[in-house]
């Protein structure tokens, strides 16, 4: 990188609140990321995202260009996401007609703000309630 640029921030949602679907790693994969790639990591947990209001989860969608997170309604905020924000969804393989529903309405939502929207699927990190290891 150029000098005088900014280092790239990484939103890091890690939905602990949750009853699935939530990273028991977090703290690992923050650790992980800002060592290897040397971006800084906003990691949020559960708690203090159940505690935003609207406009503070708008804004915190908004002021990220990288999002991290399991998969969830939480990214119904993707609406206000900048263009070219760039989102991995992680989730464990589900065949399920209504799970492909929501992925491809996101993603349809992404493309139509120019968000790039990738889904990494997890299958062996995955126990048989959803939660990703």
């Amino acid at each position: 990188s150029s000098s005088g640029s900014a280092t790239a921030t990484i939103l890091l949602y890690d939905r602990s609140d949750a009853s699935t679907r939530h990273l028991t790693d977090a703290p690992e994969i923050k650790a992980e990321l800002e060592r290897l790639y040397h971006v800084k990591v906003d990691r949020i947990g559960g708690e203090d995202w159940s505690k935003a209001n609207t406009t503070q989860q708008a804004v915190i969608y908004n002021s990220h260009r990288y999002i991290l997170s399991p998969h969830g309604a939480h990214f119904i905020n993707i609406i206000h996401a900048r263009p070219g924000t760039k989102v991995l969804e992680i989730q464990c393989y589900v065949n399920n007609r209504r799970w492909n529903l929501h992925q491809q309405w996101f993603a349809k939502w992404a493309h139509a703000i120019d968000v790039s929207w990738k889904v990494f699927t997890e299958m062996d990190g995955c126990k048989e309630d959803g939660q990703i290891l």
